[in-house]
């Protein structure tokens, strides 16, 4: 388990098997640099601009 790759439930969930066992999106602010392999990451990307040779 690595920090990049849990986060906290909220107080009232179920705990147990979870049925969907997808990887859940994560922002880039919120990973951390030592905290091990990203699941998913939820990139959006606003401006691409032509390459230059």
């Amino acid at each position: 388990i690595s920090a990049n790759s849990t986060r906290p439930a909220r107080w009232y969930t179920k705990l147990g098997f979870f049925p969907d066992p997808r990887p859940f999106p994560l922002p880039l602010s919120s990973l951390f640099s030592d905290g091990g392999n990203v699941g998913c990451v939820d990139v959006i990307i606003q401006r691409a601009y032509p390459i230059q040779v």
